[in-house]
C-alpha cells in the first residue's frame, strides 16, 4: 500500500520542481533579455542620473545585478523596475541572496545575518538605501 501512494507522491514532487524550474528560468530569461536589449552607459552616466550618497555602493550593486543576469553592468540601466522589467519577484530567495548578500559582504569584515525583504523594493535606489540601513544597524556606534 506504502509504495502504491509514494510512487505517484514521487512523481508529482518531480513534476512540481520541474515546473518551478522552467518558471524561475523563464523570468530569469526575461529579466536577462530586457537587460541585453538595454541602451548601455558608463559608470558616470549610470550615476549621474540621480544624486545618491554613496555612489560605491551603488555601483557594487550594479555589477552585483549584472553579475545575477549574465550581462556587463553597462547593460544595467539606473531606473530599472527590479519587479517589472527583471522579475525579481519570481527570482526569489535566489536574487537576494546572490545580489544582496554578496553586496554586504564586499561591505563587512565579518559576516553577518540579518533581516531583509525585497517585499517593498523596486529599484537599484532602493537597494542601495536598504542595504545602508543594514549595515548601520550592523555596525557598533562610531565605526563607519
Amino acid at each position: 500500500m506504502g509504495v502504491m501512494v509514494a510512487g505517484p507522491v514521487f512523481l508529482a514532487v518531480v513534476l512540481l520542481a520541474a515546473r518551478d524550474q522552467m518558471l524561475h528560468q523563464a523570468s530569469w530569461n526575461g529579466g536577462h533579455a530586457f537587460l541585453k536589449r538595454a541602451v548601455p552607459c558608463s559608470d558616470d552616466e549610470f550615476l549621474a542620473a540621480a544624486p545618491h550618497d554613496n555612489s560605491s555602493l551603488l555601483l557594487e550593486i550594479r555589477r552585483a545585478v549584472a553579475d545575477y543576469f549574465a550581462v556587463s553592468p553597462e547593460q544595467v540601466p539606473r531606473h530599472v523596475d527590479l519587479k517589472k522589467n527583471l522579475n525579481v519577484d519570481d527570482l526569489e530567495p535566489g536574487f537576494q541572496f546572490q545580489v544582496v548578500n554578496s553586496v554586504v559582504a564586499l561591505q563587512i569584515e565579518e559576516p553577518i545575518h540579518f533581516p531583509f525583504s525585497m517585499r517593498e523594493i523596486s529599484t537599484l535606489d532602493e537597494i542601495a538605501d536598504a542595504i545602508e540601513k543594514v549595515l548601520k544597524e550592523a555596525r557598533p556606534e562610531g565605526t563607519e
